[in-house]
């Protein structure tokens, strides 16, 4: 977990992905908390810009490890993201 975090704080071309994620093709589920200070609002509507097949879930209440707080939203939103995939 700590190197995802020094990536994602990193903003060197060794660390933050910058552009280069809008190379990913996948279908991607971005989940934040509303009250999370190390990934703010801002930049995952950026993220969820930039990545074509995204789905952005802003859980409100919850710090950065919303799915500790709130693991049926989590869970919820995690299965249907993946059913639809299915789809």
């Amino acid at each position: 977990m700590e190197s995802v975090i020094e990536m994602w704080t990193d903003k060197t071309e060794d660390g933050y992905p910058l552009e280069s994620v809008e190379n990913i093709t996948i279908p991607t589920l971005i989940i934040r908390g509303n009250d999370d200070n190390a990934f703010p609002l801002e930049s995952a509507v950026e993220l969820a810009a930039k990545i074509e097949k995204s789905v952005l879930f802003n859980i409100p209440f919850a710090p950065h490890d919303a799915h500790n707080k709130y693991p049926q939203f989590f869970e919820a939103v995690t299965k249907e993201f993946l059913n639809k995939r299915e789809e």
